[in-house]
């Protein structure tokens, strides 16, 4: 299938005010010209404009779900996600496409492992990773035989974990772990800095679903949307 040689085909994009900048940037990406998708439009719908006209528009349309809220919720809950990594999924049935990030935060691992892949888009994406502690370190104390690590104050050796500057209190990370040990032993150590790496994932929640959503974009834009409007 050649998208240079197929009907011109159009794609309505139904978002929320959470995610309508997003939907911007796939237009943007859509327009394009190295790509060569003269032949595919698009435009941005609200979720109230669509729920107000979805009985005029034909089964024909093409429709991208961009989202979390209520309607795209129902529409998809019986839809099998051709993509699912990093909390990011999307997939497609007939003319119904859906694109959404859940709400569960990602673990540490998972979201080193993203912003490593997020860098074959580097041409496209540009944000700030969030710097989470080395766990590592801890394994060079062991390798050094020093199986025992006392730290007389707690509160000041997380902090110095900490990027100057970050969003982060160690005064509220500490209040929310009951079991921060007082005497640091290597296994209390490795348990304390999982502890610390899920808070930073928590407190940058918000950026990290920006970033999660901007690859989102890119990964369908680049993997997908020729696959779902047949081109």
């Amino acid at each position: 299938m050649n998208g240079l040689l197929s009907e011109p085909k159009n794609i309505v994009i139904v978002c929320d005010e959470k995610t309508i900048e997003y939907a911007d940037f796939l237009l943007q990406l859509m327009k394009n010209k190295e790509d060569k998708l003269e032949n595919v439009s698009g435009a941005i719908w609200k979720e109230k404009n669509f729920t107000d006209t979805e009985h005029t528009i034909s089964n024909e349309q093409y429709k991208l779900f961009l989202g979390n809220f209520k309607l795209a919720k129902r529409k998809r809950k019986h839809i099998k996600m051709s993509y699912s990594k990093y909390g990011i999924k999307y997939g497609w049935l007939g003319t119904d496409a859906f694109l959404f990030v859940e709400d569960e935060p990602l673990a540490p691992d998972d979201y080193q492992a993203f912003i490593e892949e997020s860098k074959k888009y580097g041409d496209l994406l540009e944000y700030n990773s969030i710097t989470l502690v080395d766990e590592q370190i801890v394994d060079k104390l062991e390798g050094e035989n020093k199986k025992e690590v006392k730290v007389k104050d707690e509160k000041s050796f997380f902090g110095s974990l900490f990027e100057k500057g970050k969003n982060i209190d160690i005064g509220t990370i500490t209040s929310q772990v009951d079991s921060l040990p007082k005497d640091l032993t290597i296994s209390s150590l490795k348990t304390s800095l999982k502890i610390i790496n899920a808070a930073k994932i928590r407190f940058n929640k918000k950026e990290i679903i920006n970033q999660q959503y901007s690859f989102a974009i890119v990964q369908f834009y680049s993997e997908g949307l020729k696959q779902f409007l047949e081109l």
